[in-house]
């Protein structure tokens, strides 16, 4: 608790936080981080976190590398708008929908990872448009067909197979 309540101090103060690895349990119900300007990587892997809210991480412009909770199902509206130096993501399998404008003025993104055989649901501009000519999907080799022909397709440049998570 003490760890959580440092880390929550230290984001709302804008402190220099370069990565978020050691808190197992973080748990984000209806906090935001918006215009938190310090954030560099995320690693929330190892959290229970389920659904990241709207607005959450809007405009937290210095995070560059987001690792989502194994569990996550749903990323929210604009969770990541404005975001401008993301440019990777990592989503699990366990993710099933990335909401409207999800990862608006995100144009940075080059390499994104969905680890799921079947692609999430996307709401209505969850990535910005300008990914088109730089990023690249990675994703199983199965599921390259079914990303293809998908509202993931026109977001890419390319859909590839992942030969990070075989």
């Amino acid at each position: 608790a003490l760890n959580l309540h440092l880390l929550e101090c230290a984001i709302k103060n804008n402190n220099h936080i370069s990565d978020l690895l050691s808190i197992k349990y973080w748990v984000i119900i209806g906090c935001k981080y918006t215009d938190c300007k310090n954030m560099e990587s995320i690693n929330m892997q190892r959290t229970q976190v389920k659904n990241i809210l709207r607005n959450t991480y809007s405009g937290c412009s210095g995070i560059t590398t987001f690792y989502y909770p194994n569990v996550v199902e749903t990323i929210g509206e604009f969770a990541f708008s404005g975001c401008s130096a993301l440019v990777g993501s990592f989503f699990p399998a366990s993710l099933t929908s990335i909401e409207t404008n999800a990862f608006h003025l995100c144009t940075k993104m080059s390499q994104v990872y969905c680890l799921g055989s079947t692609p999430p649901t996307l709401g209505t501009a969850a990535f910005d448009s300008s990914l088109k000519s730089i990023s690249t999907l990675f994703v199983p080799e199965a599921a390259i067909s079914a990303y293809s022909s998908s509202s993931w397709n026109p977001y890419f440049k390319e859909i590839k197979k992942d030969l990070l998570h075989p």
